[in-house]
């Protein structure tokens, strides 16, 4: 459902104290958040008796929401399907079986983020979950091959991976290639990317692999601590493959410890 502000999804949420900040820094945006619900709501209330809340930053639904407390929403599109743009990208069936069709023209902007707020740790169940190194050509590719095993082809969540110093457009490093090869990863279509500021802007959780990368990241996205985490691996490039196979082993163990906690899968 779309609320106006924070103090209205109170209302019909409970939002946890530790929480409040997490949701008011994304708020207006492309947030939505799952929330135990208040009270029932048709339409909105889950069988979970869970309630997902989005405050809009879209001028049309800024002006609605003047005049309601909470709208009931639902995608454009059917299950699976790519989310439309504009009016003639929906679907037919669902044009002809709703009573108005308002026309704003092309919508920018994707899909938004949705965190289930119903634990005491906060977890990304749409989005996009990015990996950053130095090179992009050992750790961070591990991290984001192993993360994708993880979650599975029908996965609602993006991961991704990119160097600070990357060179860009070549392949990973010789020894990372082997060892995942060895673990029964294909690593062979993988290109190195280097880092841009819109990709870091638009991940919703991005794990680095040193606290010194989260450093310079916290400089570019001040007041982003809570979607920057360190995992602390050191870097392997140069050292001998058992060095490589020992920081394969340690990305495994981390993504299960410390990034699957943080994912609803």
């Amino acid at each position: 459902g779309f609320i106006k502000d924070i103090r209205t999804a109170e209302k019909f949420a409970r939002i946890q104290p530790e929480h409040r900040l997490f949701v008011e820094k994304r708020w207006p945006g492309r947030h939505t958040f799952i929330f135990p619900a208040a009270c029932h709501l048709n339409f909105l209330t889950g069988t979970d008796n869970t309630i997902a809340l989005r405050v809009p930053d879209f001028p049309l639904l800024a002006r609605l929401l003047e005049h309601v407390e909470i709208l009931a929403s639902t995608s454009a599109n059917f299950s699976g399907c790519r989310s439309p743009a504009s009016m003639e990208e929906i679907p037919e069936q669902i044009r002809t079986h709703v009573g108005i069709v308002i026309d704003s023209g092309v919508v920018p902007g994707r899909e938004s983020a949705i965190w289930d707020m119903t634990e005491p740790i906060v977890r990304l169940v749409r989005g996009t979950v990015l990996f950053v190194c130095s090179g992009n050509s050992c750790r961070s590719p591990m991290a984001q091959m192993y993360l994708e095993r993880l979650l599975g082809k029908r996965s609602k969540i993006k991961v991704c991976s990119a160097g600070l110093a990357a060179s860009g457009f070549s392949a990973p490093a010789r020894e990372t290639r082997i060892v995942l090869a060895e673990d029964g990863v294909d690593i062979s279509s993988f290109v190195v990317r280097r880092l841009t500021p819109a990709a870091a802007h638009d991940a919703d959780l991005i794990f680095t692999m040193e606290a010194t990368y989260r450093d310079k990241l916290l400089k570019e996205f001040p007041g982003s601590e809570d979607r920057i985490i360190s995992l602390g691996v050191p870097d392997p490039f140069g050292r001998d493959i058992s060095y490589y196979r020992q920081t394969r082993d340690i990305i495994k163990q981390l993504i299960e410890t410390v990034v699957k906690p943080r994912i609803k899968i």
